[in-house]
């Protein structure tokens, strides 16, 4: 695993939930906690080190013998003073208010650990009842969405800010904004599809789109012609658009790529209200295992009324892995639907070691504040979960609300680049999802043009491109499990 520089961190006690924090802050600075225990009475002597900074988790400012680094404690979580801090947050910048000094000592004026365990462990959606069609939380009500911090990963740049200020204090080189923790790439993106269809050439579509047309007749006749001319372009359709498994394989074997493909497990062709696919028919099967063989992953797509049904998740993965032949490791629920905590509690229960659900339906950007992947937190039952949540920041449906009248080609790379920027300035590593029903030139070809010249513009950058499952692998390899 990666070296990291020691940071003797003090404070009168530690809980569970801001070991979290720190450890989580500290990982984006190249730096590990040691924690330590101030003795009572003992200010100020125990805080010198020769070899190791220091940092002090402190109630109140205290005046020490060395100059030191204080973050001020509160034992609330999402604090709302603390949270107005970040609602000022303007132009990259925190306001310098926040900061002040005391005889030679640097004082963070807010819980700076506080406020990051509250944006990864979400706190603010552990209140169920206020959500979508689907029963997912809306990014109306988000925080960061809110006040338009959604496209900047806060958590990160409160790390910076900190590593910034130990660097500068203690004359020590973190380095971290040159780290490179992803096989010596300066940051990396997994690539991932979800396969909600395969099949677009269908007499149910047929029906509808004719029942769409009758229905529009009086209302507006070209509404009404469109409807019938598109049955009849997708009857004389050689090919199906949406059976382009094969298509994405070979895009990915020209680019020397990899990507996940999350699969749904189903028995019949219904779910959730829809025409999907059998995951044991036999062209689907096959097209599975040579995705799997030529080095791409199989993840699990789980379906919107199993995710808070261990038994019913239990036989949806037994059916994929069936069919890819090994054990499937990675989840993203269908619909992006995510509940907190149980989504991760249930995920280590069925031996997944990470999921990638959490991103907005509705929006772009970091729900969690993090361009960086981290492991999961149970802030009722206080204690982490070990199954790695990789942020899922940009997916091409989102893409068509927020441009909608705006979307091309330009448009769909501008603001994909606009997020990617973002990490690979903090160094992070996220996921980005295509649907294949997307990469169809038919239906999306501004999606599928938009792709093609986003991966080609990442193979420019120092990144690492390639399965999730990977990120998860790269992960363990420099900073390991919780």
């Amino acid at each position: 695993m990666k070296a990291l520089k020691p940071i003797n961190v003090y404070s009168d006690d530690f809980s569970k939930k801001e070991k979290y924090a720190i450890t989580n802050v500290f990982i984006r600075i190249n730096a590990k906690a040691n924690f330590c225990i101030i003795r009572p009475g003992g200010e100020g002597k125990y805080f010198k080190s020769e070899h190791n900074p220091s940092l002090i988790y402190t109630r109140k400012p205290i005046i020490t013998y060395d100059k030191s680094i204080q973050v001020l404690k509160n034992d609330e979580i999402g604090k709302e003073s603390d949270l107005d801090i970040i609602k000022n947050y303007s132009k990259g910048k925190l306001e310098n208010t926040c900061i002040d000094m005391l005889n030679g000592s640097v004082v963070v004026g807010f819980d700076l650990f506080k406020l990051a365990f509250y944006f990864l462990a979400r706190v603010e959606e552990y209140e169920t009842g206020n959500g979508d069609l689907y029963d997912r939380f809306k990014s109306q009500n988000d925080f960061l969405c809110t006040h338009a911090l959604n496209i900047i990963p806060i958590v990160d740049e409160l790390s910076y800010l900190l590593g910034d200020l130990i660097e500068e204090h203690h004359k020590t080189a973190l380095n971290f904004r040159a780290k490179k923790n992803w096989n010596g790439h300066r940051f990396a993106v997994g690539l991932s599809h979800d396969i909600d269809r395969l099949k677009g050439k269908s007499i149910a579509r047929y029906i509808y789109w004719g029942l769409k047309g009758l229905i529009s007749i009086r209302r507006n006749k070209n509404e009404a012609k469109n409807y019938f001319n598109q049955i009849i372009r997708w009857i004389k359709l050689a090919e199906d658009p949406y059976w382009n498994l094969y298509d994405i394989l070979k895009f990915n074997e020209q680019n020397g790529i990899s990507s996940t493909f999350f699969f749904l497990s189903l028995r019949n062709f219904i779910a959730d209200g829809e025409r999907r696919y059998r995951i044991n028919n036999r062209n689907i099967a096959q097209a599975i295992k040579e995705l799997d063989q030529k080095n791409n992953e199989i993840g699990m797509h789980a379906l919107n009324h199993s995710i808070d049904h261990i038994d019913r998740l239990k036989r949806e993965k037994e059916r994929l892995e069936n069919a890819v032949g090994k054990e499937v490791l990675g989840i993203r629920n269908h619909y992006l639907k995510f509940h907190f905590p149980d989504t991760w509690k249930i995920d280590q229960q069925l031996g997944l070691k990470y999921d990638s659900t959490l991103g907005w339906q509705d929006n772009v950007g970091f729900r969690a504040g993090t361009c960086w992947p981290f492991f999961g937190y149970d802030a009722v039952a206080d204690n982490s979960i070990n199954v790695l949540e990789i942020p899922l920041v940009i997916m091409d449906g989102v893409l068509d609300h927020i441009l909608s009248a705006d979307l091309n080609c330009n448009a769909i790379v501008d603001k994909t680049l606009t997020i990617i920027d973002k990490v690979e300035n903090y160094g992070g590593a996220v996921a980005v999802l295509w649907h294949n029903d997307y990469l169809n030139q038919l239906e999306h070809p501004e999606h599928w043009k938009a792709y093609k010249e986003i991966i080609n513009h990442l193979k420019t950058r120092d990144v690492s491109i390639g399965t999730l499952l990977g990120i998860h692998k790269m992960w363990l390899a420099q900073f390991g499990e919780p």
